[in-house]
């Protein structure tokens, strides 16, 4: 994908997106690697790997609890301490262990 995408002239790639994708209405399943958080960090830490090595830099996305599109400006992502840790944070940690070159927090 990072060659693809250097091939094109982009040189931030907005993935990979590690929302968990637990509501199938959420509106950004498609883009993510499913709903379980070990799988999605791994998947994540390699993409991101890929990237990069191809020259384009990754853009983890989208960042913690950032889970809902459809009224996303109605919306507020309240979740508790351990359920944030347990379920929700795992990917980004990987992101940031594949020494990914950005965060997407907001757009």
């Amino acid at each position: 994908m990072g060659q693809e995408h250097r091939g094109k002239g982009v040189n931030v790639a907005l993935g990979p997106m590690m929302n968990m994708g637990r509501i199938a209405q959420g509106g950004r399943n498609w883009e993510g690697f499913g709903a379980d958080p070990f799988l999605t960090g791994e998947a994540a830490y390699e993409t991101i790997l890929g990237m990069q090595e191809g020259g384009v830099q990754a853009c983890a996305k989208h960042l913690v609890n950032n889970e809902q599109e459809h009224k996303r400006t109605q919306e507020s992502s309240d979740v508790d301490d351990r359920t944030t840790h347990e379920i929700y944070t795992h990917p980004f940690l990987k992101s940031v262990m594949a020494g990914v070159s950005s965060m997407m927090c907001s757009y």
